[in-house]
């Protein structure tokens, strides 16, 4: 449901005018998260900058995502690591955060090494 905060600052994003932080001010973390999946399914970047505990727990999922990456590239391939990383893919698949094809093709290079 759009509310009357959302409608106002997605009503000045379509003017082309500058979003104030009294107008984000006045957003609960509700509408904060419904603006942040708008903007994400829209590609409304300006909705982007909008603090969002969907898009830090996406965030998050991304640094974890290219730690673990790095640590299995530099040759750590220990169970933990292996398992950590495989949970968090499966997470930025069901969050739509990667492609079905993306993640395919991770777990095929994964099959190719033997993980």
């Amino acid at each position: 449901m759009i509310t009357k905060n959302i409608r106002d600052i997605l009503l000045k994003i379509n003017k082309k005018e500058i979003i104030n932080y009294s107008d984000v001010d006045k957003l609960d973390e509700n509408e904060k998260n419904h603006l942040y999946n708008i903007g994400k399914k829209m590609h409304i970047t300006e909705l982007f900058e909008i603090p969002s505990t969907l898009k830090n727990q996406e965030e998050k999922l991304k640094d974890e995502f290219f730690k673990l990456r790095g640590s299995i590239m530099a040759g750590n391939n220990s169970p933990e690591i292996l398992k950590k990383f495989k949970m968090i893919l499966i997470k930025m698949k069901n969050n739509k955060m990667i492609s079905l094809s993306e993640f395919n093709e991770i777990l095929n290079i994964f099959l190719e090494m033997d993980y």
